[in-house]
């Protein structure tokens, strides 16, 4: 249609153009349709490639049989068409009819005013809604990073707890060292300072029972005051409760 033949058409390739249920035979058509090919661009009785110089083409044929056949188109002037009867309204009816529409336009403009305002109510709740996440999201980025601190803090201050639990302990040994040191110190200073009346108290426990014994063979009732026999009965008392006190100090444990 239009494009160039370079070869002789086959039977199978014509089956699409061919009208069926007419008055030429299909075998009659095919002839005719080769002998078409055959007188296009034809040399020596064979068939060739069109020289592309060769402008001229069967284009122009087909539109001459294009005109030529055409589809039937029948105009009946007997057809009417078929219009519907008019309804029939009162004004009354129309009046009402207008006074619907006007409350439904009424209606339409308090829909979309309420609509509007939902609309912008949304699109601000939505706002605020995307305002508090991000703000949200700002207060959890700060409460982790206020978390990390504190526990880097906690952390620090777990090690300076060691730390001050490690010299404490070692402030308390040398705490204890000083009062051993410093009792010792003070024995010795005591001992030192007190080393004249220990002696005079193991004198007197030396000396005492014996001078008792002297003073208490010698005594006459008759001839000694009765002050001086007072005083040897009490020298006597402290000379035995003296000596329970130092057996019972003996057999104590250290």
């Amino acid at each position: 249609m239009g494009h160039p033949v370079w070869e002789r058409p086959e039977e199978d390739e014509l089956e699409e153009f061919i009208l069926h249920g007419g008055e030429t035979s299909h075998k009659e058509l095919f002839r005719k349709v080769t002998c078409a090919c055959e007188k296009v661009n034809v040399k020596e009785i064979k068939l060739k490639r069109k020289d592309t110089s060769f402008k001229e083409s069967y284009i122009s044929w087909v539109k001459e049989r294009v005109c030529l056949i055409k589809l039937p188109f029948v105009i009946d002037p007997t057809y009417v068409l078929d219009i519907p009867d008019p309804i029939l309204v009162s004004i009354e009816e129309v009046g009402r009819l207008r006074a619907t529409i006007a409350g439904l336009e009424q209606d339409k403009e308090s829909l979309e005013h309420n609509l509007y305002d939902t609309t912008y109510e949304k699109n601000q709740i939505s706002y605020d809604l995307e305002k508090r996440d991000k703000q949200v999201l700002e207060n959890m980025e700060e409460l982790w990073a206020e978390k990390r601190k504190r526990k880097k803090i906690l952390g620090g201050l777990f090690s300076a707890g060691v730390d001050f639990k490690n010299l404490n302990s070692k402030l308390k040994e040398a705490q204890a060292e000083v009062i051993v040191q410093e009792q010792g110190d003070r024995a010795e200073a005591l001992r030192v300072e007190y080393s004249n009346l220990a002696d005079f108290a193991n004198n007197m426990i030396r000396d005492t029972p014996w001078m008792y014994k002297r003073a208490n063979g010698v005594a006459n009732f008759d001839n000694t005051p009765q002050e001086v026999l007072e005083f040897i009965r009490l020298c006597d008392i402290m000379l035995k409760e003296f000596k329970a006190h130092l057996k019972v100090a003996i057999k104590a444990p250290l």
